[in-house]
């Protein structure tokens, strides 16, 4: 199992299942998020934990009904600012479903997702070949085709190495503008 949390909370508590499940987990975790002012929260407990500590199980962290942006980890932060862009400046509802677990992936949520608005933007950091967009489109493409209006989109880094310098990295990586 892969999971690949992107606020406090989450990483805690999928840590907590990862602990509790029989089968190895790989835990992802960006590095960006470790100084992240937004993740600075306290940590869940009774049933907010019950509730976050599901493995494969996806979170609709934004709700709308123009577009739904699928993400993970530290592209989620990216992703809810851009719908809170997109909503005071062009009146659009952006939906925003944060994946949280990379494998088992939750096909239910994600298919859940084109049946609600139709239109898709799959976003993460990886580059466009092998990346896990291109798993999520075709889960949409197997599941959820006859709901689309319009082709699913991806939002990925290029198809180039990873540059080391800091600004280099920043043009490499999806951003709210784009």
């Amino acid at each position: 199992k892969v999971i690949a949390p992107a606020t406090t909370q989450d990483a805690y508590a999928l840590t907590l299942a990862a602990y509790d499940d029989p089968n190895p987990t790989v835990i992802i975790e960006h590095k960006a998020l470790y100084r992240a002012p937004q993740l600075r929260a306290p940590l869940p407990t009774g049933d907010e934990l019950a509730s976050l500590k599901r493995l494969g199980e996806a979170l609709l962290r934004r709700e709308g009904d123009a577009l739904t942006i699928i993400t993970y980890g530290a592209m989620l932060h990216r992703c809810l600012e851009a719908a809170e862009r997109l909503s005071a400046e062009h009146n659009l509802e952006v939906a925003v479903l944060d994946l949280r677990t990379l494998s088992p992936l939750d096909e239910e949520a994600i298919a859940l997702a084109a049946r609600q608005t139709h239109k898709l933007l799959v976003v993460h950091e990886d580059t466009r070949s092998s990346g896990l967009a291109g798993e999520v489109c075709a889960i949409i493409n197997e599941r959820a085709f006859e709901w689309l209006d319009a082709p699913v989109r991806r939002l990925t880094a290029p198809n180039t190495p990873v540059p080391y310098h800091a600004n280099l990295e920043a043009a490499f990586a999806p951003q709210v503008s784009d």
